[in-house]
């Protein structure tokens, strides 16, 4: 299994984005990040945590409740 690692071209933009999200919107987020670096890409695929949009191009999503949070990577 490959391993993914998410690097943030513009950290502190993400970490703004991240900050202005509910508390358990912003966890759960993170949780994903955290998932899909130590299970993989393919997994995180098939669980619909990630979506591929192009080559290289993915969207990150996390669902709370009623809300999706999304992140391109």
């Amino acid at each position: 299994m490959e391993k993914i690692h998410f690097v943030y071209a513009d950290e502190g933009t993400f970490n703004q984005y991240l900050r202005a999200l509910p508390d358990k919107d912003a966890a759960k987020l993170l949780k994903i990040i955290k998932w899909t670096q130590n299970k993989g890409m393919a997994l995180a695929i098939q669980m619909k945590w990630v979506k591929k949009l192009d080559d290289n191009l993915y969207e990150l999503r996390a669902q709370q409740g009623n809300d999706i949070q999304r992140v391109i990577c």
